[in-house]
């Protein structure tokens, strides 16, 4: 009785398999088995990297959500001058702070007043100080020079001679600065006096022969912003 239709082929159930088919599936299995092993150990390897990617963009987040904005600065220029003062038969050294922001600032200063010559009106030739406050605007600025205009008033605080003696003056002022250095600067400066205390008077000596009726002064000035 045949099992199987067909001479030359037996059923899968009844008869052996062949050793060729032997072979060829545990090719096939081992194949199978080698590539879900190699798909572990590239899922496991990659594990790491795609955990650190992620904590990276965590950290990323965190930070531009916590990141504060910037504060402004209040000012963009702070400069020292030592300067001095062209006054004829007057020894004025004095120091210059200013401090600003885009078109204006603010400049301060403090000078020391003393006679070229001692006089024959009091002993001794230390006047007192000079002090300036200005509120200038600045149209002209480039990296190597720059050029302001402002008004404010001078007083003299002349303690060297009596101590409740004090001259003022308004004091319409010109400034120009050029930097041939990054923070070193040469300053020049010109104001008037076109209102002025009795004792105050630029187009007048001490004499009675006429002066200048600019007071000019020189300077070297340093930039620290």
């Amino acid at each position: 009785m045949a099992l199987c239709s067909g001479a030359a082929l037996c059923c899968e159930d009844m008869c052996p398999p062949r050793p060729a088919h032997v072979a060829i599936k545990a090719s096939i299995n081992a194949g199978v088995l080698t590539v879900a092993i190699a798909a572990a150990s590239l899922a496991s390897a990659a594990e790491p990297a795609l955990d650190a990617a992620a904590e990276g963009s965590r950290d990323t987040e965190s930070s531009t959500e916590t990141a504060e904005p910037a504060t402004p600065h209040l000012l963009d220029r702070f400069t020292a001058t030592a300067f001095w003062f062209w006054a004829d038969g007057k020894v004025m050294p004095g120091l210059e702070l200013s401090g600003g922001k885009d078109w204006f600032q603010l400049d301060i200063e403090l000078a020391f007043v003393a006679l070229s010559k001692s006089s024959p009106d009091f002993d001794g030739t230390f006047l007192g100080n000079q002090l300036g406050i200005f509120a200038m605007f600045t149209p002209l600025r480039d990296r190597y020079y720059e050029v302001s205009a402002g008004i404010g008033a001078d007083f003299y605080l002349l303690w060297g001679i009596q101590s409740e003696v004090v001259e003022r003056a308004l004091a319409p002022r010109l400034s120009a600065r050029i930097w041939p250095l990054e923070h070193v600067a040469v300053t020049l400066t010109a104001r008037a006096y076109p209102v002025h205390t009795s004792g105050l008077d630029l187009g007048t000596r001490r004499d009675g022969s006429d002066g200048s009726p600019l007071l000019i002064t020189s300077g070297i000035t340093w930039g620290f912003l």
